[in-house]
């Protein structure tokens, strides 16, 4: 799981959602529990590949290090984005501030409203650039997804003029948080 050529965003274990209320001796403690878990399972299937996401929120990586997991970090950032934008602004370090200015002068914009092709076009270069398979069937997938669930993904584009330069899609869902996409540092 899940079946070949197709993805499953974030897919692993759930952590109830009142682990992060835990101290954290006691997330230590159910961390190691399904970590032993997991290894167990694992060397009783003998599969040939294993690929696995934390839960968001849940970035203690140890105990997989410890029991033989390759973990390759990925990093999320959460803002809380009640605040007034200025606040939120001036918690971001001076050089990502200079690099929003930076692409407002070169002429790119943020577009709403992009099309799921363009994405998966998108996405399927952004993956031959870095020489990984890009785990989708095809443009008709994400398709189908936004058809599926009518109102709760929206694709936005990072434009040079006229020219796309990268787009996610991202959950239009209070209660599913994800984001999809080819991003490419500027």
């Amino acid at each position: 799981s899940p079946p070949p050529r197709t993805s499953i965003p974030r897919m692993g274990f759930v952590v109830t959602g009142s682990y992060d209320t835990f101290r954290q001796y006691r997330r230590e403690e159910y961390l190691e529990i399904i970590a032993t878990s997991i290894a167990d399972e694992l060397r009783s299937l003998a599969p040939d590949y294993f690929l696995m996401s934390l839960p968001a929120g849940c970035s203690d990586v140890r105990f997989f290090q410890w029991l033989g997991f390759d973990v390759m970090p990925w990093f999320t950032y959460f803002y809380d984005l009640s605040r007034p934008l200025e606040e939120i602004w001036e918690t971001f370090k001076a050089s990502k501030r200079n690099r929003v200015r930076l692409a407002e002068q070169n002429g790119y914009t943020l577009k709403g409203g992009g099309g799921m092709r363009e994405l998966y076009r998108l996405m399927e270069l952004r993956a031959w650039e870095v020489g990984q398979p890009l785990p989708l069937p095809g443009a008709g997938y994400l398709e189908d997804l936004a058809r599926a669930l009518p109102g709760r993904f929206q694709v936005y584009e990072v434009c040079q003029g006229e020219n796309v330069m990268g787009a996610v899609m991202v959950t239009m869902d209070r209660d599913m948080q994800m984001w999809l996409g080819a991003p490419k540092a500027m």
